[in-house]
């Protein structure tokens, strides 16, 4: 943060818990939420910022549970849900190997695209808005029978 803040002295920078009321003014007022780490089993802002509107970038070949719902099932052909850019660092390395002047190069080419950002912002939040109770429920239910059916409910 103290990098950050010698960098970019008008950068706001929130380090407290933020309750929803807030949470939805950080949000609707993002172009781009930038997650970085290499793995996050969900990835909970990611989602978050989709419901507002505001579309994600992620580490390309990193798992971050997340774009699973953004993306679509793999192999979907529609439009993305958030972006997958190549962020520097390796496979095995984390948010900290990263090349900035890469990883700066990579988000600031997001950002000219205005048409692409709306896109992705659009299918975000509808992937995010779209997943709710119900439709946990449903994948469960579909799961379950299916593992029912096969006679491996019981392993």
């Amino acid at each position: 943060m103290s990098r950050l803040r010698a960098a970019a002295p008008n950068a706001c920078i929130l380090d407290d818990f933020l309750g929803g009321e807030a949470l939805a003014g950080v949000y609707s007022a993002t172009c781009l939420n930038v997650h970085p780490c290499l793995y996050d089993a969900y990835g909970m802002p990611v989602v978050e910022a989709a419901a507002f509107g505001a579309p994600t970038a992620v580490k390309r070949g990193g798992t971050v549970g997340a774009t699973a719902l953004l993306n679509g099932p793999a192999g979907s052909s529609g439009a993305p849900g958030c972006f997958e850019l190549a962020l520097g660092g390796s496979a095995g390395g984390s948010s900290a190997s990263m090349d900035a002047g890469d990883a700066a190069a990579a988000i600031l080419a997001v950002l000219d695209d205005a048409r692409g950002l709306h896109q992705v912002a659009a299918t975000a939040r509808e992937r995010a808005l779209a997943w709710g109770e119900a439709a946990a429920g449903k994948v469960l239910h579909d799961e379950l029978g299916r593992l029912v059916r096969a006679g491996t409910a019981g392993v």
